[in-house]
């Protein structure tokens, strides 16, 4: 009786991490981070619970890390950094050990949670870290692609996401980054995930800036079309977290067309930038950035 019992509770518990999880996992594309935050934490609450009542099951382990890896990204959106860093140390910790049981499995979420903390650990303050981290990162996706193509798109999404950390500290980084990443998403298979279309645009965006500055025009015609196109993408879909991002790729077709002499199109551009951001009026990522590449380009088209 005693153990019919436990095996429905247990039933009710990972019943409930499911569905809090599928319901996190439905809001967090359209950037409704505090509602994703609750479900995310009562996802984990269950988790925790299912350890107490089941301990010693290793089926537990994995949902746990996987949890703790959307904990920190959640966590993040909603600025608890202390809960982000928390939640991505311990996924890390968890995910090291499931990979030194079953390395053909866990390798590459390993990587992407060591990503996401060096992310963290970055915006926190610690750069060096935060460097290192994103680093081995970067490397265990490498040696993945290198023994089967469709883990590309996720050594991709590494290095975008190093290149877009980079870029305020240390451009020459930033720039080989984007670069790598550029190349390998022009030549994935469509179509994307949500998470990687935001991490091509990214890469293309820094690309298109570097590549402004250099005066390499073929470059910036083909990197600045990719930054609209996927950027937009995400402004679609989630206005908030990507405004700032779509406007700044708008804003730099501007200045493309600025520097071929295409008045009235760098105009046209300019003015869809400024309409973006007027439609997302509580975006924050990328959004100073966009507002003064805009100003610069109202003044220079009114000269």
């Amino acid at each position: 009786m005693f153990g019919r019992k436990r095996r429905q509770e247990i039933g009710y518990f990972q019943d409930l991490v499911n569905a809090h999880d599928e319901a996190a996992r439905a809001l967090m594309p359209a950037g409704r981070w505090h509602e994703a935050y609750e479900h995310s934490s009562m996802a984990l609450a269950a988790v925790y619970r299912l350890q107490d009542i089941d301990p010693g099951n290793p089926d537990n382990d994995p949902v746990l890390a996987a949890k703790l890896y959307n904990q920190a990204t959640i966590a993040r959106h909603v600025g608890d950094m202390k809960v982000a860093l928390a939640s991505a140390t311990e996924a890390v910790e968890l995910y090291e050990q499931l990979a030194r049981r079953d390395p053909a499995t866990y390798r590459t979420l390993l990587a992407d949670a060591q990503a996401r903390l060096g992310l963290l650990t970055s915006v926190s303050g610690d750069e060096k870290a935060g460097r290192s981290l994103r680093g081995r990162a970067a490397q265990t996706y490498r040696e993945a692609a290198s023994s089967d193509p469709d883990k590309e798109h996720d050594l991709a999404r590494v290095l975008a996401l190093q290149a877009n950390v980079a870029w305020s500290t240390n451009r020459e980084e930033a720039v080989e980054a984007a670069w790598e990443a550029l190349r390998i998403f022009r030549r994935v298979r469509a179509p994307l995930a949500a998470s990687d279309q935001e991490a091509f645009g990214m890469a293309a965006l820094i690309v298109a800036k570097a590549s402004l500055d250099g005066g390499r025009d073929r470059d910036v015609q083909d990197a600045v079309r990719d930054a609209v196109e996927q950027l937009r993408h995400g402004f679609e879909r989630a206005p908030d977290d990507n405004a700032g991002w779509y406007a700044q790729s708008l804003a730099l077709l501007a200045r493309h067309h600025v520097s071929q002499g295409a008045v009235d199109k760098a105009r046209q551009a300019t003015a869809d930038a400024a309409r973006v951001l007027q439609q997302a009026p509580g975006a924050r990522p990328g959004r100073a950035d966009a507002e003064e590449l805009i100003a610069t380009l109202k003044e220079r088209l009114a000269d």
